[in-house]
């Protein structure tokens, strides 16, 4: 019997990192908890289920559950002035990408790809890249919705914005007086995004692809994407 460890596919890799993710910040609530956590440096368990009218015992499930997928940190503030047992506290430890825990393989995968964009002509780089993104933004329409487009602007912009969390861009829908947003607090591409920001083309090119093909009436969505701007990356949903 050979004893050569068989090689695991670096498409495995890939969709193992993409599942890591979902089971971490899928769920509605925990991405909104971590994007809470993150901007306020730190946070208990009695802050989180305050802020998001949870029992504590649910809002420390959800805590553990990003300290157990690397995400946020557990420590004891010993610098409180009142008398008692220091409180628990989480922080967040790093930026949820895709490019965590990813082998060799593909790190080498993401330096061809940076190569090869830098080679091209940008502008035919970002037709590729959002093209690519319609067709995977269509096809995940066609598993979440079937054939048929059914669904309102608003409804169908949360299902948009899960489907984006689940590829790695953990996006937060926003629906205010009568626009439509789409925030994304992070990027499957990591760092290659930073030097290729042509890449973004990709999101964009997944929104429409989502809306299109979900929203009853129209085929005239626009997704217009703010190139640029700090934390978060900003995409609003209009009517071409």
């Amino acid at each position: 019997m050979s004893t050569v460890p068989e090689e695991v596919p670096v498409a495995n890799e890939f969709t193992g990192a993409v599942q890591a993710l979902a089971r971490a910040l899928g769920d509605p609530t925990r991405r909104e908890i971590y994007l809470f956590v993150r901007q306020q440096g730190s946070a208990t368990a009695q802050a989180v289920a305050r802020q998001f009218e949870l029992h504590p015992n649910v809002a420390r499930h959800h805590l553990d559950r990003l300290a157990a997928s690397g995400y946020v940190e557990i420590f004891t503030n010993r610098g409180q002035s009142h008398v008692g047992r220091p409180s628990k506290q989480y922080r967040p430890l790093k930026e949820p990408s895709l490019i965590d825990g990813i082998t060799d393989q593909a790190a080498l995968l993401g330096k061809l790809l940076g190569r090869l964009i830098s080679e091209i002509d940008p502008k035919l780089v970002e037709v590729l890249a959002y093209d690519v993104g319609f067709d995977y933004g269509r096809d995940l329409a066609l598993a979440m919705n079937g054939k048929d487009p059914t669904k309102s602007v608003s409804a169908s912009l949360k299902l948009v914005a899960d489907a984006l969390t689940r590829t790695g861009f953990s996006a937060t829908a926003i629906v205010r007086d009568g626009q439509f947003r789409l925030d994304s607090h992070t990027c499957p591409f990591g760092q290659l995004v930073t030097e290729h920001p042509v890449l973004c083309a990709t999101e964009r090119g997944i929104v429409e692809g989502l809306m299109q093909s979900l929203v009853r009436g129209t085929s005239q969505l626009r997704a217009l994407s703010e190139r640029g701007t700090p934390d978060p990356c900003r995409i609003e949903i209009r009517r071409g």
